[in-house]
């Protein structure tokens, strides 16, 4: 068999673990967990960091400011707040820490009420 069939084999092969490995994560609703790592404001808006635990990747968040709720929830996030995000449900929970979530504390946001 020659090399470029190889290839072209493990390539394939990899693309449909990672898409069986992006379907588990969906369907059984994963929770992200990342921890606030930064908090600002820009000329596009109001925005907040998070850093994911597993894997340290980034992701920067803008967030609608202009209501009540959204200027409350503004206030509330500081860094160094833990958050959980489940991927299928979008459900968002937001603790003080992470010493809180893993300790069992009740979170001190919830989307789902």
């Amino acid at each position: 068999m020659r090399i470029w069939v190889k290839i072209i084999i493990g390539i394939v092969a990899a693309l449909v673990m990672l898409g069986a490995l992006g379907a588990y994560l969906y369907f059984t609703d994963y929770g992200v967990e990342a921890t606030i790592t930064d908090k600002g404001s820009d000329d596009k808006g109001d925005w907040v960091e998070a850093t994911t635990v597993i894997g340290g990747f980034k992701t920067k968040q803008y967030l609608d400011t202009s209501g009540y709720q959204g200027a409350f929830a503004w206030n509330a996030v500081q860094e160094g707040n833990f958050v959980v995000y489940n991927i299928q449900s979008g459900r968002l929970r937001m603790w003080q820490s992470e010493s809180d979530y893993r300790s069992g504390e009740s979170p001190v946001y919830d989307s789902k009420g």
